[in-house]
């Protein structure tokens, strides 16, 4: 059956963290599935020299990008291309991105989707980045990567997916992973019937 379950929110907002939560339930669909996040992306373009010098890994392991550089926007399109070429269920890890998510929602795979949106108020984000490794990024990027998408973007995810959860991660992590862990079940199961729009963790039909 092919399922997808896209994570996305701003930085430091949990989205790898939730991702491994749910990461178990795919191989019980009894087929391979396609589990990629752009961390995962960026560090292949660096290893087989595709970033051109554009990103590099530093000493604590983490992923930097020079200033303007287009690879962030080749990684996101590497993640496209390997979702629209695979046959089967996806769990896709990707910040907030527009342009991204309009790509997304044109694809037929779209209409079995769920996704998980994440927030979290900036100073929470901030207060997590400092603690991070390898995914720890600059107090520039985490201000100026986007936390939430335009209106038409959020409009267009609601009118072309299956399921739809926003949620806050400034709750206990426990809670969460439970919630998000509850809908994917949900989601991967044969359920299509009892699926629904979840925003901001209140269920509503969509019509599908």
């Amino acid at each position: 059956m092919n399922r997808t379950v896209v994570v996305t929110g701003p930085p430091a907002s949990g989205k790898t963290i939730i991702r491994r939560s749910v990461e178990s339930f795919f191989p019980l669909q009894g087929e391979p599935f396609l589990n990629i996040g752009i961390d995962e992306v960026l560090r292949e373009m660096v290893r087989t020299g595709k970033a051109g010098g554009e990103a590099w890994i530093d000493d604590n392991d983490a992923v930097l990008l020079k200033p303007g550089t287009a690879m962030l926007r080749s990684a996101f399109d590497e993640i496209l291309d390997r979702v629209s070429a695979h046959s089967g269920s996806a769990l896709i890890e990707v910040p907030v991105n527009a342009r991204w998510f309009r790509a997304f929602t044109e694809l037929d795979r779209s209409a079995r989707a769920l996704v998980i949106f994440l927030t979290a108020p900036l100073r929470v984000r901030r207060q997590r980045n400092v603690g991070r490794g390898r995914d720890r990024i600059s107090d520039a990027g985490l201000v100026q990567m986007p936390a939430t998408l335009p209106p038409a973007e959020m409009q267009a995810i609601m009118d072309n997916v299956e399921t739809l959860l926003v949620t806050s991660t400034v709750r206990p992590l426990v809670e969460t992973i439970r919630l998000c862990q509850g809908c994917c079940r949900l989601h991967l199961g044969d359920h299509g019937d009892a699926a629904g729009t979840v925003v901001a963790d209140r269920a509503t039909p969509t019509g599908k």
